[in-house]
């Protein structure tokens, strides 16, 4: 006898009338012309509610049924599949099709022929074709017989006939032909989670007071814009006109709503052996198969790939990121299954699976979530001791942020117990600017690791206080610090390094011998092994090159270094290599190129403390000084000295470099306040190269005063000792170079020709071209003094294209001077120099006596007009009208009758044309016009 239909539950899709329509999706589904469009999703998603929607617009031709487990006796599916079907075609079914099916004892084996005489019925159907809607597939899913009656359904339809499948789980259908024919559109839970607008839409109205963009988008971040969560919170905010911040319990909560549902349509439907893995692992963020692996066998039958997999394929709230590897459960689902645990296990339970999956991470590498877990467990010392070794790579990779956060979660009485914890906790102080703390924090480790016999210890909190006390400037305790670190330094790599630091110490005291001696003995203990090591090396002795005063050396080898430098090479030394690049390129004068460097650093550095911020800042300052932002520059400076912010690098003082600034902008006073309060300060600490510095300004001021000379020789004197005694290049330059401006001021042609000359053979040498050209500036009568008397006239030329058209007024100067070849020389230099804005000055020489001097400024005219691309950036707009009407051959008198001006004013404008365009004749202008 035959079960009787169910025909109400089976064909009517539930009411989705009061539903939000899903514009994107929904307008997806009624343009679809593919055979099939298979909804495969999450529970909750909206699937059912989707498909319902679209069969409401379209009720006339869609055949709606609800599959169930019954569903898997053949014999009732088609049963209730023909009667949708004779419902949708008003009883216009062949009699036929109803005796094959009451006539076949086994429909089981023949629900082939009986689907084909229906498929041929369909065919014959004069009205609109129909579409059939299969919801809740995932129940039938595993029943091959009806599957397969499925499949061959869509295989088999008439061409215009349409199927919805609507699944948990991905269909066991075969798709393969149909996805290469383009037949088929899978909608999946990407599709179908809410954007922040349609949640919006959905909760629009639900409360008295509407949601804020902020309530908004905390709710979707929440819910992940799981549909059915939103409209759960949708209904739970309509009961009373709550705001969503007052549902957290009965919606999120463990006896909540979302709880119930997922209890209902999730919890329900599973085994014990996969609820127990799903609560055990629900304790980590991403749930890694081998960690689970490791950390959940226990002597258990417990395969987590296959529990995984198996949530998965049946879309249960679970996300795959790496096939076979990572999974992620919804974060909803989540809290779900930890407030499960909680209610099955003990707490003491929980704490045994935080520490075996701390033990996990620890073996896999993953040192971040060990610590998370290991503090979990309630065992900090475990924790403490991942910190303590990795705590030294992450320092030299510069991730202070990892251990800064890792520390702030151990107990402060075990970090003080503990000297690698101590030691770590005072090198991120130093990091975050509290030097105080820091200087504290630094003794109570050395203390610490004199206790317990550890010498690594005490090698790396030497080396640390050292490299402290330098940035503090106090350079006789950071060289004792860097003394000790080379007794307790036992591998060669240590030794190395640690000689580096003393090398550098010497440097900044002056000691430039010794510091050479010293990066020798530690080149001579780096071997192959050791390329690294080798190269870090070579960044610390960018120092010396710098403190010499070889800026063009020292800038192939910071080009050369980043480049060879890879990531292993620690931060600190990264920074170094971008700095010292930066700097070289300022004191060449390639601004432009020097912030560029500067702003490289978050690619190359990919991280920065405070003290690298300040040290970026320093010399971003000290750049502006040089360009138009000067004031820029000033304020920045000035920021860092009145915050009293340390810097990496001892002789980058904002001072001197501000001093220097108001000195060249007539500001003596303050520069004289600036320079001599500073070197008070270096005389104090014995810093060589800051004390000459000093000097230098000093001098360069008392130069500018009336009646100065006696006391500005002094310092020079002092400053000349101390440079030739430690090498260093870049203050013989600017002692010498004033030196020639206090013979000038004299008279002494002949002491100021020497002096010159030994400062421009210098310069020229190692590129000082940032002193030169901003003492140029203001000393441009030394300068074209040396030029007209044949002192490295190519480099000066160089100088003079960097300081610009200023330079054209004492260049102008050589061209009335008795020798042909000063002439000559003066008239290519401005050109070079200055381009057409020098046209006006080298006009003046096309009436010398010396025929060679005319040709010689004749063709630099030529050849100044012929960069000219544009007239119009160099004439005004009545300049530009009066030489096209020149070049058409218009007398001044025509021209003016044409514009409506007197004719002088045409001659004035004349006048400025040929100056402006390097111009002698109406004909050139022509010939100009023409060729632009």
């Amino acid at each position: 006898m035959m079960k009787p239909l169910i025909l109400e539950t089976k064909l009517r899709p539930p009411d989705s009338s009061g539903m939000l329509v899903r514009t994107r999706l929904y307008d997806l589904l009624i343009g679809c012309e593919k055979r099939l469009t298979s909804i495969c999703a999450d529970a909750g998603y909206g699937k059912t509610t989707l498909m319902a929607q679209y069969f409401a617009a379209n009720a006339k031709s869609s055949v709606w049924y609800q599959l169930g487990h019954n569903d898997r006796d053949i014999a009732i599916f088609l049963r209730h599949l023909i009667e949708g079907v004779r419902r949708k075609l008003g009883g216009g079914l062949d009699v036929s099709l109803d005796n094959a099916l009451t006539a076949t004892t086994d429909v089981s084996r023949n629900w082939e022929a009986i689907l084909t005489l229906l498929i041929n019925q369909l065919g014959k159907h004069q009205g609109d074709p129909l579409v059939f809607c299969f919801d809740e597939f995932h129940l039938v899913n595993n029943f091959q017989p009806l599957t397969r009656a499925i499949q061959f359904l869509i295989n088999y339809l008439p061409h215009e006939f349409r199927v919805f499948i609507a699944s948990r789980e991905k269909p066991t259908l075969t798709l393969g032909r149909l996805r290469t024919q383009r037949a088929v559109l899978e909608i999946n839970t990407e599709n179908l989670r809410f954007t922040i607008e349609e949640a919006a839409q959905l909760l629009t109205g639900c409360c008295l007071t509407p949601l804020n963009n902020r309530e908004l988008a905390a709710l979707h971040e929440a819910t992940e814009g799981w549909p059915v969560a939103l409209v759960l919170s949708r209904d739970l905010i309509d009961a009373e006109h709550r705001m969503p911040a007052d549902l957290a319990p009965e919606l999120f909560g463990a006896s909540g709503a979302i709880a119930g549902y997922l209890a209902e349509e999730v919890w329900a439907g599973l085994d014990e052996g996969l609820k127990r893995f799903l609560m055990e692992s629900s304790l980590i963020e991403t749930v890694e198969v081998n960690i689970c692996d490791i950390a959940l066998a226990d002597g258990r039958q417990t395969n987590p790939l296959y529990f995984l997999r198996e949530m998965e394929r049946r879309n249960l709230m679970t996300a795959c990121l790496e096939s076979g590897k990572s999974y992620r459960y919804h974060p909803l689902m989540r809290k779900f299954l930890i407030d499960k645990l909680i209610q099955n296990v003990s707490p003491s339970e929980i704490e045994k699976f935080h520490l075996r999956f701390g033990e996990a991470y620890s073996t896999d590498g993953n040192f971040d979530q060990a610590i998370n877990h290991f503090l979990r467990s309630g065992s900090p010392e475990l924790a403490a001791d991942v910190i303590e070794s990795r705590g030294e790579s992450i320092l030299e990779s510069g991730n202070y942020e990892t251990l800064v956060r890792w520390i702030s979660e151990i107990p402060a009485s075990l970090v003080y117990s503990r000297p690698w914890l101590t030691f770590f906790s005072a090198r991120l102080n130093v990091v975050n600017g509290d030097t105080q703390q820091a200087e504290r924090l630094f003794l109570v480790a050395e203390k610490g690791f004199q206790k317990a016999g550890d010498e690594r210890g005490r090698f790396c909190c030497a080396c640390a206080m050292s490299e402290f006390f330098f940035m503090q400037n106090h350079h006789a305790k950071s060289l004792k610090k860097a003394k000790e670190a080379l007794k307790w330094a036992a591998a060669p790599a240590d030794m190395v390094s640690t000689l580096s630091r003393i090398a550098t110490q010497h440097l900044v005291l002056g000691n430039t011998h010794s510091a050479g001696k010293l990066l020798t003995r530690a080149q001579g203990l780096c071997d192959e092994s050791m390329q690294p090591i080798r190269i870090k090396l070579e960044v610390d002795a960018l120092a010396p090159s710098w403190f010499a005063g070889e800026f063009d050396e020292a800038l192939e080898d910071t080009i050369r270094l980043q480049k060879e430098a890879g990531p292993n090479l620690p931060a600190f030394s990264r920074f170094q290599i971008l700095c010292w690049k930066a700097m070289n390129l300022y004191e060449m004068a390639c601004y432009d190129e020097a912030v560029k460097t500067i702003g490289e650093r978050k690619d190359y550095l990919g991280t920065e403390d405070r003290l690298q911020r300040t040290s970026f800042e320093l010399i971003r300052g000290i750049i502006f000084l040089s360009v138009d932002n000067g004031n820029e520059g000033l304020e920045i400076l000035e920021k860092v000295e009145r915050e009293g912010s340390a810097s990496i690098f001892a002789p980058f003082s904002c001072l001197n470099y501000m001093g220097a600034y108001h000195r060249r902008h007539g500001h003596i006073a303050k520069a004289m306040k600036a320079s001599g309060r500073k070197l008070s300060i270096w005389r104090e600490k014995g810093q060589s190269y800051s004390i000459a510095s000093c000097l230098v300004n000093q001098a360069a001021g008392k130069l500018q005063l009336a009646g100065g000379e006696l006391e500005a020789g002094i310092a020079l004197d002092e400053a000349f000792v101390l440079a030739k005694k430690h090498g260093y290049k870049y203050i013989l330059t600017q002692v010498h170079f004033c030196w020639a401006l206090l013979a000038l001021s004299l008279g002494q042609s002949r002491e100021a020709l020497k002096e010159t000359t030994s400062a421009l053979s210098i310069a020229a040498r190692h590129q000082h071209n940032n002193f030169m050209v901003q003492e140029g500036r203001i000393n441009l009568e030394l300068l074209v003094f040396a030029f007209e008397n044949e002192v490295e006239r190519n480099y000066l030329q160089s100088i003079f294209r960097l300081i610009g058209p200023e330079v054209l007024p004492n260049l102008n100067s050589l061209l009335k001077s008795s020798s042909p070849r000063v002439r000559l020389a003066a008239i290519g230099t401005m050109g070079a120099s200055c381009g057409i804005k020098a046209a006006p000055y080298i006009r003046n020489a096309l009436h010398d006596d010396d025929p060679a001097v005319r040709r010689t400024a004749n063709s630099e005219l030529a050849q100044l007009r012929t960069v000219i691309n544009n007239p119009g950036e160099i004439l005004t707009k009545r300049e530009n009208q009066i030489l096209e009407l020149m070049a058409q051959g218009l007398s001044n008198a025509e021209i003016g009758g044409k514009l409506f001006i007197s004719e002088c004013t045409v001659k004035t404008h004349a006048t400025r044309i040929f100056n402006k365009l390097a111009m002698t004749r109406r004909t050139q202008a022509a010939a100009f016009c023409r060729n632009t």
